[in-house]
Formats: C-alpha cells, structure tokens, sequence
C-alpha cells in the first residue's frame, strides 16, 4: 500500500510539475507575443515616421525648389563663362611684386627673402590691388614674420605658403579675384 501511496503522490508531484511546466510556457509563449507585438507596433511607428519625413522634404523641394532652374536664365551666367578661353587668359594680368625681407621668429637672426608673381583675374583686380598696395604687403609681411625655418624645407610647405598668401590677399581685395601667386624666388640666411 505505501508503494502505490508512493507512486500516486510522485504521480500528483509529476502532474504538478507538468502543470507548472505548460503555466510556465504559455506564460512565455504570451510573452513572445507581446514582445513580437511590440516589434510590430516599432517597425510600424517607423516605417511611418519614414514615410512621413519624405513626404516633407518633398514637399520643401517642392515650395522652394521652384526657382531653381537659373540655366534657362541667361542673366545668372557669369559674362567669364560666355567667353572663349583664350580671350579669357588674354585679360589676365601678372604682377611681380618688390621683394619683401623680413626677420623670421627664431632664437637667432634670420631673415627671409621673398619674390612673389602675381596672377590676377582681370584687370580690376590688378588695380584694387595696386590701390592698396601697402596693405597687401603689409599682410604678407606680417603673415611672414610669423613662420619658422623648418616650416620652409619641403615642397609641401611652399604649397601651403603659396596658399595661405592666396587666400590673405583675395580676402583684402575682395570681390575681386587673384588667380595664384607664384613664389620666383626665396632664400633664407
């Protein structure tokens, strides 16, 4: 008799456990759902948010877009471009520069000397630059002073130079335009 109190009470334990067991997997199969649910409902909100985010930007395209189309009206073409490139590279003015001598900022006496050539758009920016002169080589000058010896020993730094001087002296004379300065000749002593 104890054995088939036995055998009915691990039965019961067994049927318990099973019943725990399937509580357990639907609990975690509703689970599944919900999380799935949820990444339905996130793709969803996305896919929206998507959807809604280009139809704005068409529609910005849209309102200020409409102007846009400046090749049919010629008025917006620089003359420059119309013209024939080598009437172009006729109207461009070069300009050799006096040299310029400045002490470089080192623990010792060093100086630089610089010969520049200037290529210019066009003839008014030749005479701006002519007009302001002692500014531009005022620039040039302070920009100078400021180098060091060893940033002067490779070709990568006279392209920087070249570039840096550029870009002061088209800001001076702005709106008009240098086309490149070219460095004839350099030394350091």
């Amino acid at each position: 008799m104890m054995n088939q109190n036995n055998t009915v009470e691990k039965d019961k334990t067994t049927d318990q456990e099973i019943d725990n067991q399937k509580n357990l997997n639907s609990d975690q199969n509703i689970n599944d759902q919900n999380i799935d649910e949820n990444v339905k409902d996130s793709v969803k909100k996305r896919i929206i948010f998507y959807i809604v985010s280009m139809s704005i930007g068409l529609l910005l395209i849209y309102i200020y877009g409409k102007d846009t189309d400046t090749c049919k009206n010629q008025k917006n073409i620089p003359a420059a471009l119309n013209q024939d490139p080598d009437l172009l590279e006729e109207q461009k003015v070069y300009y050799e520069m006096r040299d310029i001598i400045v002490q470089l900022e080192t623990d010792n006496t060093k100086f630089l000397k610089i010969t520049l050539n200037v290529k210019f758009y066009d003839k008014k920016a030749y005479e701006k630059t002519i007009s302001i002169l002692p500014q531009v080589e005022d620039v040039i000058q302070s920009y100078l002073r400021q180098m060091q010896p060893d940033g002067l020993n490779s070709n990568f730094s006279m392209y920087k130079l070249r570039g840096d001087l550029l870009l002061r002296m088209n800001t001076l004379i702005y709106p008009e335009k240098i086309d490149a300065i070219f460095i004839k000749d350099i030394l350091i002593r």
